[in-house]
């Protein structure tokens, strides 16, 4: 018997940040994942990797063969990387990339802001 997911797991395209860090909030997930299967790699070792080498996805990918096997693992390592979470809830591919790009689109928004603001105290 397979799990079906309900209507409510189905994001619209334009998820927001909010709604994406409630999606991966969701308390009445019971089911988790927090590795790559294949590789024994936890998420929270992969975050760090990550983190400390200054590495994107594919370049994580080669480093430590995440996302290689069996390829399910990938658009969680997209969240990982995106959100900074190491257990996420089962979701369907297509939520799992638009909350990865509600979170990587608000990282690129205050890096944006950030420079904004850098040049206006440049200019005073």
């Amino acid at each position: 018997m397979g799990h079906h997911l309900a209507p409510s797991d189905i994001l619209d395209i334009d998820m927001d940040y909010d709604a994406a860090m409630l999606k991966l909030d969701a308390s009445g997930q019971r089911v988790r994942v927090d590795r790559c299967v294949c590789f024994d790699r936890s998420f929270e070792e992969l975050r760090d990797v990550a983190r400390t080498e200054d590495l994107s996805l594919d370049q994580l990918s080669e480093r430590t063969n995440c996302c290689r096997g069996c390829g399910m693992c990938k658009p969680y390592v997209r969240v990982v990387l995106s959100t900074g979470r190491t257990s996420i809830p089962l979701l369907n591919g297509r939520t799992l990339n638009q909350i990865a790009q509600a979170a990587e689109q608000r990282h690129a928004d205050s890096v944006a802001e950030t420079a904004s603001e850098s040049y206006d105290r440049s200019r005073d």
